[in-house]
C-alpha cells in the first residue's frame, strides 16, 4: 500500500471544507486522485496522466457529507466511479471512506472548457484586447467575511492566551504553541483551519484554567450577562465551602470540587445555563458531605478510578505520539499534532454524572477527528468505551 500524505492530509481537509479535485482513471480499478484547495492546474493532470498511463479524466469537487466523501463533476459519472476512487483513496492514502458521486448543476459550464485544457496541456490564454480597448482593471476582492471573524478571535484571545501561559501547566504552554500556528494558518490564507484550530486553543485555554484551581472565581464577566454574573457570584461564595467539605473526609467532598471543575469549563465556554447548573449539582453534593449521608458505591468509586486509569494510559500515548508527529519535517506536522492534543483536552477526567458520561461517547463514536487519530496511532477507542460503559452502569439513570 501506498503513503500519499499529502493526499490523505487533503482528504482529512475536505471533511471540514470542500475542496477540488481531479481522477486520471487508468482502466476500471486503478488511477491517480489529486485534491488540493485550488482548481487542478492542467500541468498537473497531464502529469499524473503520464505518470499512471490513465486517459480518462474526472474533475470537480469533493465534500464531506453524512458520513461520506461526494465527488461532484459537471457530467454524469458512471457507476463504477465511486468504486474505483474508494479503492485508490484505500490503496494510495490507506483510508477507509464510503464515497459517493454525483452530478453538480454548477459545474456544468465549467466542464467542456477545462477538459479542452487538459487534452491541450495549457491553460488557454486570455482572449487579447481589440485595438483600441483599454485594459480593464483587476477587481478589487472585498474582505473575506470568515477571515475577518478568525482575525477578530485571535485578537480577542491573544490577552487570554498570555494570561494563562503565566500559569506554566502543560495545556498552557500547548495553547500558546497551538495560537502561534492559528496565526500562521491565516496569514496564509487557512481561515477554516485556524478557525479551527482556535477551537482547540480555547478547549486547552479551559484545561489549563480548571486545572490551576477548581476553587477559584473566575474572571468577572465582560458581557453584560445575568447567567454569567450570577454564576461568578456564586462560585465566590462556594470557594471557602469546598475546603470545609474536604475536612469531612466525605467522597462526595471530592465529587463537589469535581462539578465546580466542570462548571468553571462551562463558564469559560459562555454556557452559563449548564455551569449554574453544575453549580446545583455541587451545592447538593456539598450538602451531602456535611450531612453525613451515604457515601458513594464501591461499584462507582471503581468504576471512576478504572475511567481514569484508562484515560492515563491513553493519554500518555497520545502526548509520546504527538511529540513525534510535531517534530516531523512535514508541512501538515503541526496540524496533526494539533489534532492529537485537541483529543486529550476533551477526554473529561472525572465524568461523575450521567449526561458527561453519554457526552464522552457521543464524541469517542461519532467524532470525524477520533477516528483520524485512531488511523494515526492505535485504537484507544475500545478501552474508553468499555471503561465509560462499567461507569454509566454505576449512575442513576
Amino acid at each position: 500500500m501506498a503513503d500519499d500524505t499529502k493526499l490523505a492530509t487533503a482528504l482529512r481537509q475536505a471533511k471540514q471544507t470542500p475542496m477540488f479535485f481531479a481522477f486520471v482513471a487508468k482502466g476500471s480499478t486503478e488511477g491517480v486522485l489529486i485534491v488540493a484547495k485550488k482548481k487542478i492546474p492542467a500541468k498537473e493532470i497531464n502529469e499524473a496522466k503520464a505518470e499512471s498511463g490513465g486517459k480518462k479524466v474526472f474533475r470537480g469537487r469533493c465534500t464531506y457529507e453524512d458520513g461520506k466523501m461526494v465527488f461532484e463533476m459537471g457530467t454524469e459519472p458512471p457507476g463504477t466511479l465511486a468504486k474505483q476512487l474508494k479503492a485508490v483513496i484505500n490503496e494510495a492514502a490507506g483510508m477507509m471512506m464510503q464515497v459517493e458521486t454525483r452530478v453538480a448543476a454548477d459545474l456544468q459550464d465549467e466542464e467542456g472548457e477545462e477538459n479542452e485544457s487538459v487534452e491541450a496541456g495549457v491553460i488557454p490564454p486570455a482572449p487579447p484586447l481589440q485595438p483600441g480597448t483599454a485594459p480593464q482593471p483587476t477587481p478589487t476582492t472585498p474582505p473575506d467575511p470568515a477571515t475577518a471573524r478568525v482575525a477578530a478571535r485571535l485578537k480577542a484571545l491573544e490577552p487570554i492566551v498570555q494570561r494563562v501561559a503565566a500559569t506554566k501547566h502543560a495545556s498552557a504552554t500547548e495553547a500558546k504553541l497551538a495560537f502561534s500556528e492559528a496565526g500562521s494558518l491565516l496569514r496564509s490564507n487557512q481561515a477554516d483551519l485556524a478557525n479551527k484550530t482556535l477551537n482547540i486553543v480555547e478547549g486547552l485555554v479551559k484545561e489549563a484554567l480548571a486545572a490551576g484551581n477548581a476553587n477559584a472565581a473566575p474572571t468577572a464577566p465582560t458581557q453584560n450577562d445575568a447567567g454569567a454574573t450570577r454564576f461568578a457570584a456564586r462560585l465566590k461564595l462556594l470557594a471557602p465551602i469546598v475546603p470545609k467539605a474536604e475536612a469531612t473526609g466525605s467522597a462526595f467532598a471530592g465529587q463537589a470540587k469535581a462539578q465546580i471543575a466542570a462548571a468553571n469549563k462551562l463558564y469559560i465556554a459562555k454556557q452559563y445555563n449548564e455551569a449554574n447548573a453544575a453549580l446545583d449539582a455541587a451545592e447538593k453534593l456539598i450538602k451531602q458531605a456535611f450531612a453525613g449521608t451515604a457515601q458513594p458505591s464501591q461499584g462507582f468509586t471503581a468504576a471512576l478510578a478504572a475511567w481514569q486509569s484508562a484515560r492515563e494510559q491513553v493519554v500518555a500515548r497520545l502526548r509520546e505520539l504527538a511529540k513525534e508527529v510535531g517534530a516531523e519535517q512535514h508541512p501538515d506536522a503541526a496540524k496533526g499534532e494539533i489534532e492529537i492534543k485537541s483529543v486529550i483536552t476533551n477526554l473529561t477526567v472525572a465524568p461523575s454524572a450521567l449526561k458527561q458520561v453519554v457526552s464522552l461517547e457521543r464524541y469517542l463514536i461519532q467524532d470525524d477527528v477520533v477516528f483520524d487519530v485512531c488511523d494515526l496511532a492505535y485504537d484507544f477507542r475500545t478501552p474508553l468505551l468499555t471503561s465509560l460503559n462499567e461507569l454509566k452502569a454505576q449512575l442513576p439513570n
